[in-house]
């Protein structure tokens, strides 16, 4: 496969819930979508931005896919501080975190309040909990993980992902800075990668699969 080029999206992107997903970002993700083969799986959606765009493209397809994504649903401040070890009030702006948190089924709640207000929640099934204890039975075909913003998050998450993966299907991370990219390349072995707006994405060679 060769590296994406952009192209015109049938959407606005003011439309999208906020996050921190961005414009280039949305543009591979939603091609990737688009090219699917089979079932998409997310892994990280926090309140929807990349689920939306996800959900968008499946808008586009005659041919109907299963898309799941799966989150913890964090509703507490102390929820995210046993998770993630990190004080939300030091951030510099916490509210952007803890409007999504500090209420019933925490982030869950605004994930699909994003997806419903925007007419797309009936493309998507939202799992909550940890991907390694809840995520849906089967093979998919493309794998978007929000879950790799560190090495120790790479090699936890990525080698259960790719057990996850059909043949020919392809993985794609969030937030690779170089030094994750090199690890990613240098722990995995790639058919082919490429990296583009920090969204990895790639075919892992066939004998890491399934």
């Amino acid at each position: 496969m060769e590296k994406l080029n952009y192209i015109r999206m049938p959407f606005d992107l003011g439309s999208l819930p906020e996050g921190w997903f961005s414009k280039g970002q949305i543009n591979i993700l939603y091609q990737l979508a688009l090219a699917a083969k089979g079932p998409i799986l997310e892994v990280g959606p926090w309140v929807g931005r990349s689920t939306a765009v996800i959900c968008h493209a499946l808008a586009q397809r005659a041919d109907p896919v299963d898309f799941h994504t799966v989150d913890y649903g964090i509703a507490s401040e102390e929820e995210w501080m046993t998770r993630f070890g990190e004080d939300l009030r030091k951030k510099p702006d916490p509210e952007r975190y803890l409007r999504h948190i500090n209420q019933p089924e925490g982030t869950i709640t605004s994930l699909r309040r994003n997806l419903s207000e925007r007419g797309l929640e009936e493309r998507v099934t939202i799992h909550r909990g940890d991907f390694h204890e809840v995520c849906p039975p089967g093979e998919f075909s493309l794998i978007f993980c929000d879950a790799t913003h560190s090495i120790a998050e790479i090699d936890s998450n990525v080698p259960a992902l790719l057990k996850r993966l059909a043949k020919g299907g392809i993985v794609a991370c969030d937030d690779i800075h170089p030094a994750f990219e090199e690890h990613l390349r240098k722990t995995f072995k790639w058919k082919w990668a490429y990296v583009d707006s920090l969204l990895f994405y790639g075919e892992p060679e066939t004998d890491l699969v399934g």
